[in-house]
């Protein structure tokens, strides 16, 4: 890890106060981190394609990396990566292949992605960098979020840390950024701010680069917003278990989103859907579930709003192969309300861990009779 070096100890007191600000945002998942969740999902599906060898992986991977859901990648530079991309040498697929899976150390694989993209004309490092870190969210963007020179350079000097010297290699860069990270997550908990990852951490970075005035006005519009909408007060008379409890399950909540944001990278049956407009619906519902099932990836789908609210109440299931069933208690004009075809399926083939929970909302959840 990189430590952090103040001046003045108000200076780090101002640091941590626009962090907790940050974190506090009602908006911050939906605005700094969910975007970046999805990106990774759809990335990961781009990067299986390319393991396979499929048709069509380089036009796979040009639609993960399009605006606006990669809005890291400055748009200026795409038209040149997605050329390459499109007609690349068979060593850029090797190299792809290498930064997702290969067996050096990964600053090592990131240099040799920055090589094939210095070949094609792509010769900047910092475009390098966020390219691969871009690619490397396949991995899950959680624990390898994208990585842009500027903001990090801005907030590394602000707090004492060494930025990304001017020789320093791409591979090299982005090791420095992952240590900076964890030195933010390390730093936020002695003043008892949780960055739950490395993501928590990149986008609070995002953030503070905007100016603390930025911040400070984005928290004080948050504030405004809440004060209309009133206060969702919390149940009275808890104890400090149950207490400890609720956040526990908040949490696991938080999580199985996440999970199934990242896995399925949008809604799983029409393939729309920004990560605002998406709901983690569970296959075996919650109340029957254990702890382990409600939080677990394969007893979800990730939906709009019409398919959660039909799954939920037993008017669709899917197969085992992901081809949906319709309850015929709908008349036509309920499934034309709530957008349903027969011809509908998941876009992503359930996997082996899937059909359990889809048998048991067949079984239990779905209005089968008429």
């Amino acid at each position: 890890m990189l430590p952090f070096s103040w001046k003045r100890n108000k200076d780090r007191d101002e640091f941590f106060r626009v962090v907790r600000l940050c974190c506090a945002d009602p908006a911050f998942d939906e605005e700094e981190r969910d975007y970046k969740l999805q990106l990774g999902g759809c990335l990961r599906g781009a990067k299986d394609a390319v393991v396979r060898g499929d048709y069509g992986w380089r036009q796979t991977l040009i639609d993960a990396l399009k605006p606006p859901l990669n809005n890291i990648i400055h748009w200026r530079q795409l038209p040149k990566l997605f050329k390459l991309i499109s007609s690349p040498p068979a060593s850029f697929r090797r190299a792809l292949l290498n930064l997702w899976g290969g067996h050096d150390q990964l600053p090592s694989r990131i240099d040799t992605l920055a090589a094939e993209l210095a070949k094609a004309g792509l010769l900047q490092k910092g475009f390098q960098l966020t390219t691969a870190s871009t690619l490397l969210m396949a991995m899950g963007a959680n624990t390898h979020p994208p990585v842009r020179s500027s903001p990090f350079r801005k907030v590394m000097i602000r707090t004492g840390t060494p930025p990304f010297g001017k020789e320093s290699s791409p591979g090299q860069r982005y090791d420095h950024a992952l240590q900076f990270l964890d030195t933010l997550i390390r730093e936020a908990r002695r003043f008892r701010i949780n960055l739950r990852d490395r993501l928590d951490a990149q986008s609070v970075l995002w953030c503070i680069r905007e100016g603390d005035d930025w911040v400070l006005e984005q928290a004080s519009l948050s504030r405004n917003e809440n004060s209309k909408l009133g206060d969702i007060p919390e149940p009275p008379n808890l104890t400090k278990t149950q207490r400890q409890g609720v956040v526990d399950i908040r949490l696991g909540q938080s999580r199985f989103r996440e999970d199934l944001l990242y896995f399925w990278g949008r809604c799983a049956v029409t393939g729309r859907g920004t990560p605002r407009l998406l709901r983690a619906s569970h296959l075996k519902p919650w109340k029957p579930s254990s702890n382990r099932e409600r939080t677990n990836l394969f007893n979800g789908l990730l939906l709009l709003p019409n398919l959660d609210f039909a799954l939920d109440r037993g008017f669709i299931s899917f197969r085992n192969d992901g081809r949906i069933l319709i309850s015929p208690q709908l008349s036509a004009d309920e499934k034309t309300a709530l957008g349903l075809s027969a011809t509908m399926r998941l876009w992503q083939r359930p996997l082996k861990q899937h059909h359990r929970f889809l048998k048991y909302h067949r079984d239990s959840v779905f209005r089968s009779d008429g």
